[in-house]
């Protein structure tokens, strides 16, 4: 059984505005796509304090979509989270 409390890689999309994060948190419920809005890490800086987690197993499908709805996020890392 998987631990819920073990950290696990997760792609993070940081975005200009919180109107940018909503419409992919959006998209994302549109297509089925796992993932969900949570606050910035204090160890990035951002424009906007919300920034879209989801699954590293989702980064392909996620990377399509952005592009498929012209969304823009300001960076993209991958932590453990």
């Amino acid at each position: 059984m998987k631990n819920p409390l073990q950290k696990t890689k997760h792609l993070l999309l940081t975005f200009a505005t919180s109107t940018e994060a909503y419409a992919m948190e959006e998209a994302c419920q549109r297509h089925a796509l796992r993932g969900r809005l949570i606050p910035v890490p204090r160890a990035i800086a951002a424009t906007c304090g919300l920034s879209f987690a989801a699954p590293l197993s989702e980064k392909d499908k996620i990377k399509a979509l952005l592009a498929s709805e012209d969304i823009r996020p300001e960076a993209e890392y991958e932590l453990e989270l």
